[in-house]
């Protein structure tokens, strides 16, 4: 049986899963009906379920009672990561907020593979500029939700260099090549040289 190969591209914006058969070629499943991405958003009714994506973005537009939440990967490097926001009368920690978020993340992954694969979190260079720690603990905080979400195997990669490889992989002669990572929370750069 081939070994199978997953990433997840959890942004501050939107996000995204990609599926492979190691060595070969990588492909994003859809996570919210056709679509290849979902808004990093979840929606908590007042008295109701939570709601993910576009899903959730719609009820708030369309006034139904409650919290929408986005950019929840910011709160990692945060002391936010720890505290509860109030949802109508209910207090719901943002940690529980982005654990369910992942289990949607797993459910969608779970429709395309009878076992999850390891998972490689793309990350950015500094969820936290200049302070280690809190990077250190952002890092810790997520590898926690994703092995909560079912995900047993983690590994991490800095943003910029996944965009480098998934370059790398069309490129049909020697190149000198600047790659830029513009994210919603953060932006990293690195180069690639090839001789």
């Amino acid at each position: 049986m081939a070994q199978l190969a997953c990433g997840i591209d959890f942004g501050t914006s939107n996000t995204t899963v990609g599926l492979a058969v190691r060595g070969g070629v990588a492909h994003l499943i859809p996570l919210e009906d056709a679509h290849p991405t979902i808004p990093s958003a979840v929606f908590c009714e007042a008295d109701g379920p939570l709601l993910f994506g576009r899903a959730g973005i719609a009820a708030y537009v369309e006034g139904v009672d409650g919290r929408l939440m986005r950019g929840l990967k910011s709160t990692l490097g945060s002391g936010l990561i720890a505290g509860r926001t109030q949802v109508g009368a209910r207090a719901v920690s943002f940690r529980d907020v982005i654990a369910r978020f992942f289990g949607h993340l797993q459910a969608r992954l779970g429709a395309h593979v009878d076992r999850l694969p390891a998972v490689t979190l793309g990350r950015p260079v500094h969820f936290v500029d200049g302070d280690p720690a809190a990077d250190r603990a952002a890092e810790t905080a997520l590898q926690e939700i994703a092995q909560a979400a079912g995900f047993s195997q983690i590994a991490f990669q800095f943003e910029p260099i996944a965009a480098a490889l998934a370059y790398e992989a069309t490129v049909l002669h020697e190149e000198l090549v600047l790659i830029v990572d513009i994210g919603g929370g953060t932006s990293d750069s690195c180069s690639a040289f090839r001789r």
